[in-house]
């Protein structure tokens, strides 16, 4: 058995914690698609060491919430649950020189594969658009209110999490090591 002060246990802490902030945040009262997902997903990317953590908690908070929620078309969870794991992919590009600029630069390119994926997602599985290009761009501009909301949530959160990392004292420096296969947490705990 592993004691609490293995080296897994302070990433296991942030993704649990992540968890949470995402699951309150997407349950809470707020503008229709204003969620804090993205923001985890891409924090959680940028801070988890291995990737498949940052799915995990983007998968554990949806699945959490939609149970709260209610369940939908499985295709369409299938491709939303997907859709929502897109900022992970972007942990590469933020990790090797996180700024303020490139932080919002992901969180508009999550935010618009997020988009443009579950928007034709819906118009393939043939839910009231004709399947040809003027479908799909009705699906697309059908949920462009929605993104707009997106956007702005994704924005909202995704400082909010970055900043409360950088106010709890965590430098750009100190995160370095995040990149490497022998990385150390900031506070010097080997992963």
């Amino acid at each position: 058995m592993k004691s609490p002060n293995s080296p897994t246990h302070p990433y296991w802490a942030f993704a649990l914690a992540l968890i949470g902030f995402a699951a309150l945040g997407r349950l809470a009262p707020m503008p229709e698609n204003v969620t804090p997902i993205a923001a985890v997903a891409l924090f959680g990317g940028f801070l988890l060491p291995r990737g498949w953590q940052a799915v995990a908690v983007v998968w554990g908070s949806l699945l959490i919430t939609d149970l709260f929620l209610g369940l939908y078309n499985p295709a369409l969870m299938a491709a939303v649950y997907i859709a929502a794991c897109a900022p992970i992919l972007l942990r590469t590009f933020l990790r090797k020189n996180a700024t303020v600029w490139r932080a919002a630069g992901c969180t508009f390119a999550g935010s618009a594969l997020f988009f443009v994926s579950t928007n034709t997602a819906v118009w393939l599985l043939g839910t009231g658009y004709t399947p040809d290009a003027s479908g799909l761009l009705a699906a697309l501009n059908a949920g462009l209110p929605f993104w707009r909301n997106a956007m702005a949530g994704d924005l909202l959160f995704t400082g909010m999490l970055f900043s409360a990392w950088a106010v709890a004292g965590q430098t750009m420096s100190s995160i370095q090591p995040l990149a490497r296969p022998d990385r150390v947490l900031p506070d010097g705990i080997p992963s």
